[in-house]
């Protein structure tokens, strides 16, 4: 076979905007497909249930040109990585399979690992299809690859870019390398094949694209993909009013003591031209607050996605035109061997949010308070009396920031994963736990004229031993609120023992929110808390009605309806007119 040639990337051909619509949409419909074969093939619940992995089509050069779903926490993020890879494995052919997961080379952190199919016509490559997903157990000192560590290398196997397959055969010493390193490689095995099944379809329905419209018509409507993304964006941005923007939060600790860490944003907008600087980041820690630089720019991305153009298409053309400075050695761009797990989860968060909390006076209609914002990481490990090996990976959604005209969302995943609530069914079917209860946490979401989202409460109870690590930030700080709401509720593990309630640092550990290989008995209940949202404006301008609405409902307590908000409720639930006019200054 000849050597593959890159399709080119010059176009003779008469301009047919309908045709290329058809497809810049055809191309965001083969990502979808991959999203829906990740889901059914997929055996960890990782994938299947909580959808923590991201799909993409990228052009000849590595540079992505489609992204639909998938977590907001990869966006922007893949194309460095998936460059680097393509500069370290050379030359690809048909039937190859290409696997990377180094964070200091364009990852974000071990357990998300890109498996990445190349796209041919012939001999004519046309670009690659990539799924960058979680792995249940990447083979750290800690199940799940979420702990607490001091090296990079304590938190699990690099993958360093390599080729599964090689035009079509299985490279047996790659596949064997990474299963004999990882705790469940069956699972493993299973969620990877379902990775390439998903890469393979993509690659397929582009195949479909080009017998049909042939080669050069399939790269034009490439291009003009990217074209639309740069445009649209370009043209949007004008909602932001030239000028600096600034603002700044932290995250709690490291888990060894340190902290807080500062995260530090400034804006400058100018005509068509937007700088973003982290410069006055806290220096690298040594323990989990790190951010991979692939973390950092995709939530700078996601935040001015969110600000210009919620619904607008990105892609490597829209990241162009954003301007990133974080400087290495820092929280937001750390330097090898730093420990970067928390880097697509609490850390990333905060620098989105922080992002958005930039334009909380100029563009109040465009962004929310502050969220719980944190994955609630939680993996569990161990075997049972029969001898048989479990790990379960627990990750949860909490409270959303209040909107301007709406309140946040109620135990719904951060604005930088599009994750999904795990099926507790599934989990008893499968690990050795059983369900005491998942309710809303009432008074959780911030007071606002537009309260926060409400967060949630997990209790399980291990039916094994069991050792658990976690992962939280926001448990010693709380999500913030804007234009006068208020405060939401923090996040917190803790363990129920012998009928007492236990924080982690009631067990002796340093932080209540980061630790590693925590050993659980038989009989304890293992809980997790997540915080609620922010509020957004005066709280005692809320309607009185939502107010009651929401005691009724369980969000709010009579008392803190009565405290937070200034709504007096009589015994039956009803609005009492002239307690609450008293409460509010005579403004009922």
């Amino acid at each position: 076979m000849s050597t593959p040639t890159s399709a080119s990337r010059s176009h003779e051909l008469t301009e047919d905007p309908f045709l290329d619509e058809i497809l810049r949409n055809a191309f965001l419909s083969a990502v979808r497909e991959m999203i829906n074969v990740t889901v059914r093939a997929a055996y960890s619940t990782c994938l299947s249930e909580a959808l923590d992995f991201t799909c993409g089509l990228f052009d000849a050069d590595g540079r992505l040109f489609a992204q639909a779903g998938g977590n907001p926490v990869h966006i922007g993020a893949l194309d460095e990585e998936l460059q680097a890879v393509l500069a370290a494995v050379g030359p690809v052919a048909p039937g190859d399979v290409l696997m990377h997961n180094d964070p200091f080379e364009g990852a974000d952190h071990q357990s998300d690992v890109i498996v990445c199919v190349p796209m041919f016509h012939g001999d004519t490559l046309l670009g690659f299809s990539v799924n960058r997903g979680h792995w249940s157990d990447i083979g750290a000192m800690f199940a799940g690859g979420y702990g607490l560590a001091r090296h990079v290398v304590q938190e699990g196997l690099i993958i360093p870019p390599c080729k599964l397959m090689r035009g079509g055969e299985l490279n047996r010493e790659v596949q064997q390398f990474i299963l004999r390193n990882v705790r469940m490689p069956d699972q493993v095995w299973a969620d990877i094949q379902a990775q390439i099944a998903s890469a393979r379809v993509a690659a397929d329905r582009v195949a479909d694209l080009v017998a049909r419209y042939g080669v050069e018509r399939v790269e034009a409507g490439i291009t003009h993909s990217f074209a639309y993304a740069a445009k649209r964006f370009s043209e949007r941005l004008k909602v932001i009013p030239d000028g600096v923007y600034e603002a700044r939060d932290a995250l709690d600790d490291d888990g060894f003591g340190n902290g807080p860490f500062p995260v530090v944003v400034k804006v400058t907008k100018e005509g068509e031209r937007i700088h973003v600087d982290l410069t006055g980041s806290a220096p690298q820690a040594a323990g989990a607050a790190n951010c991979t630089i692939a973390g950092a720019k995709a939530a700078v991305y996601t935040a001015l996605k969110a600000v210009v153009d919620a619904e607008a298409p990105f892609n490597s053309a829209v990241g162009d035109l954003i301007e990133i400075t974080a400087p290495e050695g820092t929280i937001v761009n750390p330097t090898w061997p730093a420990p970067v797990c928390c880097a697509p989860a609490d850390s990333t968060t905060r620098i989105y949010e922080t992002t958005l909390r930039c334009f909380v006076d100029v563009l109040p209609d465009r962004v929310t308070a502050g969220s719980y914002s944190s994955g609630l990481n939680a993996p569990g490990w161990g075997t049972t009396e029969d001898g048989r090996e479990f790990m379960w990976y627990a990750l949860g959604g909490g409270g959303g920031g209040a909107r301007a005209h709406a309140d946040g969302l109620t135990t719904q995943w951060h604005s930088m994963a599009m994750c999904g609530n795990e099926s507790i069914e599934v989990w008893e079917s499968r690990y050795p736990v059983r369900f005491e209860k998942r309710e809303l946490r009432t008074d959780s979401a911030g007071p606002g004229h537009t309260r926060g989202g409400v967060g949630d409460e997990r209790v399980f109870t291990c039916t094994a031993e069991t050792l658990v690590s976690g992962f939280l930030d926001r448990w010693k700080s709380a999500p913030w609120g804007a234009r006068g709401g208020q405060e939401g509720d923090s996040n917190t593990f803790a363990v129920v023992r012998e009928g007492r309630r236990l924080t982690m640092r009631d067990l002796g550990l340093e932080s209540d929110g980061k630790f590693t290989n925590v050993p659980l008995r038989a009989g304890d209940a293992f809980v997790v808390r997540s915080g609620g949202g922010g509020g957004m404006g005066d709280p005692f301008t809320r309607d009185p009605e939502l107010v009651a609405r929401d005691v009724r409902a369980g969000y709010v307590s009579p008392e803190a309806a009565r405290e937070r908000y200034g709504v007096a409720l009589t015994g039956a639930g009803e609005i009492d007119e002239a307690a609450t006019a008293a409460l509010r200054g005579g403004d009922a």
